[in-house]
């Protein structure tokens, strides 16, 4: 179910959370750290106990919900969620109730239609779903199943009896009973296709909506609990979803006019400078970042791969940089996004030296391999995707036109690697339709290989390297057809 963020965020999520403990699961990006940021702001003005886990994927997920379910039967799932149906992916109980605040999209209409979800989500969202009865349930699927059995069992009575007895009219019976199955029959198929061409449409595309840390920022507006701080967390939330283009600059330039207009102005805060369509914030007299900076910055500090900082701990680190008297940490993370920035012109680079991007046809694609002195950046999402954007533009015009895969070793698992893909260049970026392709060629794949729809971002797989062969050869089939 709905919760509409200016009627009734505070009434329905917020006031029902205060009455006792808090789980929040927390996927690995730059605007949950700000959503979270805000949402700590909050729980501990009023002194309400939460647990926060950070989780890297959907394994992730279902490991951190089993291990601290006993401790919460309110649960608040920020940018992770809303794509899977939460209730029977993590299999919980009757008493658990889920707070979903995602970007993600499109929603899962198991989560649409539970009255145990409870969906944040933008008033100004234009949503077109199906309706329960159009994709969950034949409405004439009792009616079949009844039919026939009632004319099975007449046809079996009037077998009992005696041929010569029952003669022609059992015969016109029998008749009249087996058009009538046709006929359902094809009423089943019918609205089994209409089901599949309606699934389609809704699920066609992934994208991202209103960031998670500006619908934060309303809950503590409502509160009336809003402060500079806070809306310098969500600005760097909206921040990165434009420079990762995961919304496109329209949807930018309003959610930031609507910032500008309901607080960086009421707030009298020097945020406002909006000279290339951005914010920059003055830490007293000595530090001064631009949005930019910030999103780079925490982008470094959660990509670290360093080799001695777990997911969860760059997590907290981030979440503490965006305190004022932590911009120590602040810089560091710039200095860590300075040396991803290198590692990404220097991978460009050798790609293009080497002539490595491949035409498959109806897709480019490339690979890092483990003797590329740079690998261990690229097993993470946001770096490896940034990486695909570079690369696109760099190659032929014609291969411009197609989507582009990228392919690095994956870090957690060995002899095992990440396959992601991003659309064509002349396409919107912010929309994936790559994630139905990569799931129509596991299809096609039949079982024979284990590939893993692990991340939170579409169009992201994990799979073992003798098998990406194969998986190409059924995208392409997919793609083809």
């Amino acid at each position: 179910m709905f919760v509409d963020r200016t009627d009734h965020l505070r009434s329905q999520v917020y006031d029902v959370l205060r009455r006792e403990r808090v789980l929040i699961l927390a996927a690995i990006d730059v605007d949950s750290v700000s959503a979270c940021k805000i949402f700590q702001s909050l729980l501990c003005s009023d002194g309400i106990q939460y647990s926060l886990v950070p989780v890297s994927g959907r394994q992730s997920l279902k490991q951190a919900f089993q291990e601290h379910a006993e401790q919460a039967r309110h649960v608040v799932l920020v940018n992770c969620g809303a794509t899977i149906s939460v209730v029977d992916e993590l299999d919980a109980s009757e008493e658990t109730h889920f707070y979903i605040f995602d970007s993600h999209r499109p929603f899962d209409l198991y989560n649409v239609y539970s009255d145990k979800v409870h969906l944040i989500k933008s008033p100004d969202e234009d949503l077109d779903f199906p309706q329960p009865e159009e994709v969950f349930s034949d409405p004439e699927e009792d009616d079949i199943d009844s039919d026939e059995e009632v004319a099975d069992s007449y046809e079996d009575s009037l077998g009992d009896g005696d041929d010569d007895e029952v003669g022609e009219p059992q015969a016109k019976r029998r008749a009249v009973s087996m058009k009538r199955k046709a006929q359902l029959r094809r009423e089943k198929r019918v609205w089994e296709q209409k089901r599949a061409d309606i699934l389609f449409k809704y699920f066609e595309f992934y994208y991202h909506s209103t960031a998670s840390s500006l619908i934060m920022l309303e809950l503590a507006h409502h509160m009336s609990k809003d402060n500079n701080d806070l809306v310098w967390w969500a600005i760097v939330g909206l921040t990165e979803q434009l420079l990762y283009q995961r919304i496109d600059r329209e949807r930018y330039v309003t959610d930031a006019a609507q910032l500008q207009e309901r607080f960086v102005l009421r707030l009298n805060n020097p945020l406002d400078d909006m000279m290339y369509g951005s914010f920059v914030a003055q830490f007293g007299y000595q530090h001064k970042f631009s949005a930019a900076d910030v999103v780079y910055s925490l982008t470094g500090l959660l990509e670290n791969t360093d080799g001695q900082s777990a997911y969860s701990m760059n997590f907290f680190k981030a979440i503490d940089s965006l305190s004022r008297s932590n911009s120590d940490v602040l810089r560091k993370g710039i200095a860590l996004a300075m040396e991803h920035q290198l590692a990404l012109s220097q991978q460009v680079r050798l790609f293009m030296d080497m002539n490595q991007i491949i035409s498959a046809g109806s897709f480019t694609y490339t690979y890092i391999d483990e003797s590329s002195p740079h690998h261990r950046f690229f097993s993470n999402t946001v770096l490896l995707t940034r990486l695909a954007r570079y690369l696109q533009p760099t190659t032929r015009k014609r291969s411009q036109q197609l989507p582009f895969l990228l392919s690095a070793p994956c870090r957690s698992a060995p002899e095992t690697c990440v396959v992601l893909g991003v659309p064509a260049a002349r396409e919107s970026a912010h929309k994936n339709y790559l994630s139905r392709a990569f799931e129509a060629a596991v299809r096609h794949m039949k079982g024979t290989v284990q590939i893993e729809f692990d991340s939170f971002e579409p169009a992201v797989v994990q799979m073992r390297y003798e098998d990406r062969p194969r998986f190409f050869d059924a995208l392409t089939a997919v793609l083809e057809s």
